[in-house]
């Protein structure tokens, strides 16, 4: 089903009730989440746009047309609409390892750790945060920012002993293969 059909079978539904914008936001953002996760970009998106009409205050809406954009290469649309989430809910940590990957990809890779490290602070026991800032660390020839995330990880119980020691000798090789 196209996303106008969706909708027109839920207004068919819902016949002649009136529900209030959030509701129906509400169902937007489903939807949205929905057919991004089935990778029909295109219906994601009018969903997305669509909950945003009714409720131009959801970061979750900002945040899901950000990840619609990034996904099509539309970079600093995604940026703005990641912009958007965090400015409404700035707690939420997926939009900010949105944005720096949305970052990473316009060039902007300080940018994009400043994001990461942010949403470190907020969530000190998220391994996923601290294995972003140590990829682009490594990525970005980093490797004194990423031992220190090795440490910060480990003593934050967000990263085991063995994934440490893993990483550290990627950074031992990597440090190896730089020119003298």
């Amino acid at each position: 089903d196209s996303t106008p059909a969706i909708s027109d079978r839920l207004v068919r539904n819902v016949g002649n009730a009136t529900l209030p914008k959030r509701v129906l936001a509400g169902v937007h953002e489903s939807l949205a989440v929905s057919l991004f996760e089935s990778e029909r970009f295109a219906e994601a998106e009018t969903a997305s746009l669509t909950a945003l009409h009714f409720n131009p205050r959801s970061a979750r809406s900002h945040a899901m047309a950000g990840d619609i954009s990034l996904a099509d290469g539309r970079l600093d649309t995604a940026i703005s609409h990641f912009e958007a989430a965090l400015s409404l809910n700035p707690n939420d940590l997926w939009p900010y390892i949105s944005i720096a990957d949305a970052y990473s990809a316009s060039g902007r890779p300080n940018d994009a750790m400043t994001a990461l490290e942010t949403a470190a602070e907020k969530a000190p026991w998220h391994g996923g945060i601290w294995s972003e800032i140590i990829e682009l660390s490594i990525e970005q020839g980093w490797h004194d920012r990423a031992e220190a995330a090795v440490e910060s990880a480990v003593q934050n119980r967000a990263l085991s002993t063995e994934a440490a020691a893993r990483i550290r000798t990627r950074l031992e090789e990597a440090a190896q293969s730089l020119p003298q």
